[in-house]
């Protein structure tokens, strides 16, 4: 992904700037999205990942790539879809020449979607695509109990929120191999907030849209429309393997997020306790957590505690 962002240089400043070395400053961000598309972008490395050898049943070698969407905006939010290239070299060339600040990829086609309007309905159809997965940063946000900060690296609590992005690589990577069998699978940093997960396999590929939601939905832990009663209800009871599997890989990053996300501190312990499903086992978190002897424990130390409480009445 490529953002959109201005650069230049105030006449009053051209003097200072010569005794210094320039490199990209003061350069147009056209003028750098133009370097960057003829001499740093990787068009042959890029273009082998999406022909996968003549991805489609009988085609030759690059077919399936001169039968993939791309879409480009470009400056001023203008959005072109259906362009389509025979290789490498031309997509170059036009990448060159529209300079788009941002590009994405669509799906392979019966046909070459810039022959589209040319192409009857039912002749212009969808073959395949890659299963992706968007993870963002504001969906783990959370009033009051989960912090993240996706704007600004320079932020302290940067780092810390993208612990959670680290921590779900690893659990969807492991699910996605584990019980789905697949193995060309593609992490990327989604440009700002977050990550994106491309399932590269064949299979992934030819996957109608009614397995793609089957499998999202199996990779999803909350169930309905309501947050807060449907989370609990998911973890509740015995643990379904994936999600045991799931809790080794999070217990390690878990203990750092104690501390940095702050939830063990007094007024949080009641909005943490909330999501206990028992009323009684919630009462006594509260009132024990928040006793005066408990207020400057460590962290670790209070949720030692409270896991204490919870195990004790789950046994009770």
């Amino acid at each position: 992904r490529h953002h959109r962002g201005r650069a230049g240089m105030a006449d009053g400043e051209q003097e200072e700037a010569k005794a210094k070395p320039q490199g990209f400053e003061g350069v147009a961000f056209d003028d750098k999205l133009r370097v960057y598309y003829s001499r740093l972008f990787p068009y042959q490395p890029m273009y082998r990942w999406l022909s996968y050898g003549g991805a489609a049943q009988g085609a030759q070698a690059g077919d399936g790539f001169s039968r993939r969407e791309f879409s480009f905006t470009l400056a001023n939010d203008i959005y072109i879809r259906y362009l389509s290239y025979q290789d490498a070299d031309e997509w170059k060339a036009d990448m060159v020449s529209k300079l788009p600040h941002k590009m994405d990829l669509g799906a392979v086609y019966t046909a070459q979607p810039k022959q589209k309007a040319f192409i009857s309905k039912d002749g212009f159809k969808e073959v395949e695509r890659e299963f992706v997965i968007d993870i963002d940063l504001t969906d783990y946000q959370e009033e009051k109990i989960i912090i993240t900060n996706c704007l600004d690296p320079g932020n302290e609590s940067f780092k810390c929120s993208f612990r959670f992005m680290a921590v779900a690589v690893r659990v969807l990577d492991l699910a996605l191999r584990e019980d789905f069998g697949f193995e060309e699978i593609f992490w990327v940093f989604s440009g700002r907030r977050g990550v994106h997960c491309w399932v590269a396999d064949a299979r992934a590929r030819k996957m109608s849209n009614q397995v793609r939601s089957s499998v999202a939905e199996y990779l999803n832990v909350f169930k309905g429309g309501d947050k807060d009663k449907t989370k609990m209800a998911a973890v509740s009871g015995g643990l379904h393997p994936a999600l045991r599997r799931a809790t080794r890989e999070i217990e390690e990053a878990f203990e750092d997020m104690v501390g940095e996300q702050k939830w063990m501190d007094a007024d949080r312990i009641e909005i943490l306790a909330a999501h206990v499903p028992d009323e009684k086992t919630r009462d006594t978190i509260v009132e024990r957590l928040t006793r005066k002897e408990w207020k400057n424990r460590d962290p670790l130390d209070k949720w030692d505690e409270l896991k204490k409480i919870v195990s004790k009445a789950s046994q009770a």
